[in-house]
């Protein structure tokens, strides 16, 4: 009989031998995993709803150790100008045990433009975080603030639309109000296929850097998104495509 969970060490297993190569650095770098599925339902010209589920091995590869569940509502200003609410629930495991559970709030503004077959979407969000840590019994709470710049190109047609393929490459930054300011900085680059309406896959490499008050740590993370988009309508210049956030 079909496991999922065994399916998903596989998919966990088949990441890490990809990104191998990418992933040979200092003792202190981690080579991890990562795997997202997403959900896009515009079901108004003017509003649209994401969820999203994150599987990621963090510090042993193949087992997940965190967990994300999170979604949101945007509102189109224009097809360019697109405020979002979102809120998530995080939950980090050590050992096996829950070491650390997170529900966070947030609001971003994305701005789309075009230059020839290149998107570039900005987006700044603002986020309001609550933590548990039940071994500790400890509760504290945190704000963040992040920008991103992602870019996406069409290969085989000159929009992304169905039975195409595209590449995509983002710079993220996070800063908090504590010391370092400067929290983290992601680099991802990647590509993806657009089956149909409905499904497109992604798959890439993101280099994700912690700065921390004693140094830092670095992930490599060999990525997999699953995407479904449903009822896509509105004057987009083709599809919404999710990437590792």
């Amino acid at each position: 009989m079909f496991q999922f969970r065994s399916f998903r060490r596989y998919i966990f297993q088949f990441l890490a031998l990809l990104f191998l190569p990418l992933m040979i650095f200092a003792q202190e770098e981690k080579a991890s995993a990562f795997i997202m599925e997403s959900l896009t339902y515009k079901f108004h010209p003017k509003w649209s709803i994401y969820i999203e589920l994150q599987q990621r091995s963090l510090e042993n590869i193949p087992t997940p150790d965190y967990y994300e569940f999170k979604g949101g509502i945007t509102y189109f200003l224009t097809p360019n100008h697109q405020p979002l609410i979102g809120l998530g629930r995080y939950i980090t495991y050590t050992d096996h045990n829950v070491s650390k559970q997170e529900f966070r709030i947030w609001a971003q503004y994305v701005f789309i433009h075009y230059l020839n077959r290149f998107k570039f979407e900005h987006r700044g969000r603002v986020e309001q975080r609550f933590f548990y840590e039940p071994q500790k019994k400890t509760h504290s709470e945190a704000n963040r603030y992040r920008y991103r710049l992602n870019i996406t190109v069409p290969v085989n047609n000159p929009k992304v639309e169905p039975k195409t393929f595209y590449l995509n490459s983002f710079e993220e930054i996070f800063f908090v109000n504590d010391s370092p300011a400067f929290a983290r900085n992601r680099f991802y680059f990647g590509g993806g296929y657009q089956f149909s309406q409905l499904f497109s896959i992604g798959t890439g490499y993101m280099n994700q850097k912690e700065f921390l008050q004693d140094g830092h740590k670095i992930y490599h993370f060999g990525y997999l998104s699953l995407n479904f988009n449903i009822k896509d309508s509105g004057k987009d210049s083709g599809h919404n495509i999710p990437v590792a956030d």
